[in-house]
C-alpha cells in the first residue's frame, strides 16, 4: 500500500495523516474549449470518502445518522470517520434537541481519538462546547468541556513553545561546537535538553564534547540515549563504541542490552515480547497502542534505530 502524508485543514484544525493514503480534491480552473471532458475529470475518491459523501446527502435525519455511523464504524482510522461523527452530532442537535442523552453519547464519540491521525489546533472539546452553547443544551457539561479544552490548549501551546526553544538552543549550541567553542556549545545544548530532554541532535553533540574532554562515561550516556531515538552516523556510532570500550575493559559486551533498556524506558507503557536473538536480526520492534493529546497511534510498529 502506498504511504503518503497530507494535511487537511477543517475548521481551523490541521489533520495530519500518517501511514494512510489521503484523498483531497483541489479546485481546478474552468476547462478551455479545447480540453476534453476526460482531461478535466476529478480523481475517483476512495471508498470511505464516497461513503461519507453519500451519507451526508441523505435528508431524512434517522437514515442519515445511521449511514454516518456506519461510515465511522467501517472506516474507524480514516478522516471521514471524524467528519461522520461530527455530522451525527450536528444532526442530533438540529433535529432532536431534547434527546440530550443521545446527543451527549454522540459528542463523546466525536471526542474519541482516531487512530493514525495527528491533530493540532483548537481542541475538539471547545468545538463541542460551542455547539452545545449555541443550542442551549447540556450547558453544565459544555462549561466543563470548555474549561478542559482551554487547559489542553494551553498545555499544547506550552509544549510547542518548549520544543521551539529547544530547537533554538540546539542549533546555537551546534554552531558554537563547529566554531570551536565547546564551553558555549555545552551550555546551550544543555539548555536545549532542559526544554526538550529527547532532542537527539543535542545529545549527540554533548556526547562528542564529553568524549573530547575524556569523560567517556558521559559520552556513553549521551550517545546511547541518542541512539535509541535516531540512527547514529557511522562516526558517532564508533565514538559511542570507543567510549563504551573505555569504560568496560575494552569490551562491547552489554552495549546492546544497555540500548535495549533505554529503548524500553523511552517507550514505557508499551508491551514488549521477550526478544529472541537471531542471526537475521535487523531491529527491535514493539507493537504500540497509545492515546494522548499530541499523538494518537494504534497498532503502530515502533523500531529501535540502528
Amino acid at each position: 500500500m502506498k504511504t503518503t502524508a497530507a494535511k487537511i485543514i477543517v475548521s481551523s484544525v490541521v489533520i495530519v495523516f500518517t501511514g494512510v493514503t489521503a484523498y483531497s480534491q483541489t479546485a481546478t480552473s474552468s476547462p478551455s474549449p479545447t480540453q476534453s471532458p476526460a482531461a478535466t475529470a476529478l480523481p475517483t475518491p476512495p471508498p470511505e470518502q464516497k461513503a461519507y459523501d453519500e451519507a451526508r446527502r441523505i435528508k431524512e435525519p434517522e437514515k442519515k445518522i445511521e449511514a454516518l455511523e456506519k461510515v465511522a464504524k467501517d472506516y474507524p482510522d480514516r478522516f471521514p470517520a471524524i467528519q461522520a461523527r461530527g455530522d451525527v452530532l450536528d444532526t442530533l442537535i438540529k433535529n432532536y434537541p431534547t434527546q440530550t442523552d443521545r446527543i451527549r453519547a454522540a459528542a463523546e464519540r466525536y471526542l474519541q481519538p482516531v487512530p493514525g491521525l495527528f491533530i493540532t489546533g483548537p481542541p475538539f472539546e471547545l468545538s463541542v462546547a460551542n455547539k452545545l452553547m449555541d443550542a442551549g443544551i447540556l450547558l453544565d457539561w459544555a462549561e466543563e468541556l470548555a474549561k478542559k479544552g482551554e487547559t489542553r490548549f494551553e498545555d499544547d501551546n506550552a509544549k510547542a513553545l518548549r520544543r521551539q526553544r529547544a530547537r533554538y538552543y540546539d542549533t546555537l549550541g551546534r554552531i558554537y561546537l563547529k566554531q570551536g567553542k565547546p564551553k558555549d556549545a555545552e551550555k546551550n545544548l544543555k539548555l536545549a535538553l532542559a526544554q526538550e530532554p529527547d532532542t537527539p541532535t543535542a545529545l549527540i553533540a554533548l556526547g562528542q564534547i564529553a568524549a573530547g574532554k575524556g569523560d567517556q562515561k558521559a559520552a556513553v550516556e549521551y550517545l546511547s540515549s541518542a541512539a535509541v531515538k535516531m540512527p547514529l552516523k557511522k562516526a558517532d556510532k564508533q565514538l559511542m563504541e570507543t567510549a563504551y570500550r573505555a569504560t568496560h575493559n575494552d569490551s562491547l559486551a552489554g552495549l546492546e542490552d544497555l540500548l535495549d533498556s533505554k529503548y524500553r524506558n523511552l517507550n514505557a507503557g508499551l508491551h514488549f515480547d521477550h526478544y529472541q536473538p537471531s542471526t537475521k536480526r535487523t531491529s527491535r520492534t514493539a507493537l504500540s497502542s497509545t492515546v494522548g493529546s499530541e499523538a494518537w497511534n494504534s497498532r503502530d510498529l515502533k523500531s529501535r534505530p540502528h
